[in-house]
C-alpha cells in the first residue's frame, strides 16, 4: 500500500489529506518546487560527472535547430528580438567587460601573437578599416546635414560635449601629473 504523508516535504506544513492523499507536498506550487529541486540535483550530478555536459547539450540542441529550417527561422527571429532589447545588450556589455577584466593578460598575449603573425598585413588592414570608418562618418554627417537639420544639430551638440569632456580630462590628467611631480620633488628635498 502507498505511503500517506502528513507533512509537506517542501514547506513542512500539514498536507490536506482529502485533496492530496498520496502526495508528499501540500500544493501544486510546492510540487513544482520539489520537481525543480529534483531536476537541479540531477543536473548537478551530470555536471559533476562530466564538466562539459552543458556544452554538449547546447551543441546538440543547436544542431537540431539548425537541421530544421522552420526551427532555424524561428530561432533567428527570437535571437534578433532578444538582441534588440536594451537590457540584454547591457548584460552582454557587462559580461564582456567582466570577461576582459578577468582575462586581460590572456587577451593581450593572444593579440600580440596574432599581430606578430600578421605583421605588415595587420597594420594595412587596420589603416583600411580606419579609413572606412572615417568615410562612413563623413557620409552620415553629410546626410544629416542635407536631410535632417535637427539630427545634425544634435550631432554637433554631442561632438562639442565630447570635445569639452576630452579637454577637461586632459587638463585634469596634466594637473595630476604636475601634482605628482611636486609631491615627488617635496619628498626628495626632505631626504
Amino acid at each position: 500500500m502507498a505511503k500517506i504523508y502528513e507533512i509537506c516535504v517542501v514547506c513542512e506544513r500539514k498536507i490536506p489529506l482529502e485533496t492530496r492523499k498520496f502526495k508528499n507536498t501540500c500544493s501544486d506550487h510546492c510540487s513544482d518546487i520539489k520537481q525543480k529541486q529534483i531536476d537541479q540535483r540531477a543536473y548537478a550530478a551530470k555536471m559533476s560527472r562530466d564538466p562539459l555536459y552543458a556544452t554538449k547539450q547546447s551543441r546538440k540542441q543547436y544542431a537540431s535547430i539548425k537541421a530544421d529550417p522552420e526551427k532555424w527561422i524561428e530561432f533567428k527571429k527570437v535571437r534578433d528580438e532578444r538582441v534588440q532589447m536594451p537590457s540584454y545588450r547591457e548584460s552582454l556589455r557587462k559580461s564582456w567587460k567582466k570577461y576582459k577584466a578577468k582575462n586581460k593578460e590572456k587577451i593581450a598575449e593572444h593579440t600580440r601573437n596574432h599581430r606578430a603573425m600578421l605583421g605588415v598585413e595587420w597594420t594595412e588592414s587596420r589603416l583600411r578599416s580606419e579609413a572606412k570608418r572615417i568615410e562612413k562618418r563623413k557620409k552620415k554627417r553629410q546626410w544629416l546635414k542635407d536631410n535632417d537639420p535637427d539630427g545634425y544639430k544634435q550631432l554637433l551638440k554631442e561632438e562639442r560635449e565630447y570635445q569639452r569632456q576630452w579637454r577637461k580630462n586632459k587638463r585634469l590628467q596634466k594637473a595630476q601629473e604636475q601634482m605628482a611631480q611636486v609631491m615627488q620633488g617635496d619628498s626628495n628635498e626632505e631626504k
